[in-house]
């Protein structure tokens, strides 16, 4: 017979991740497609933001707008950090857009 906690006691001892809100927006861009509007899928690693956020797409530092945000087909007002992410963009083409892009 096994010694120790149970699984679930053992889940709840593990300790909290930090979710870092108060940094600066970063979201590595893992995918890009095009569906009446360019988006960019990635996982929002540090920040937060909302629909309508204006933001800087680098390395090229282009400008552009988040008109919406989708998770799992979903559209949402707010993202954070942790949060797996599609963002449709304005001010970017599909073409200038490249997975690795910040």
């Amino acid at each position: 017979m096994c010694s120790g906690p149970a699984l679930v006691e053992y889940l709840d001892s593990l300790p909290k991740i930090q979710r870092h809100l108060d940094l600066p927006i970063r979201i590595p861009v893992a995918e890009k497609f095009t569906n009446m509007g360019t988006f960019a899928m990635g996982k929002v690693m540090s920040g937060s933001l909302k629909k309508g956020c204006s933001l800087m797409l680098m390395p090229n530092r282009t400008k552009v707008q988040v008109t919406s945000i989708l998770e799992e087909e979903t559209e949402k007002e707010f993202a954070a950090s942790g949060d797996n992410i599609s963002l449709k963009l304005k001010g970017v083409e599909e073409e200038d857009l490249q997975a690795g892009y910040v």
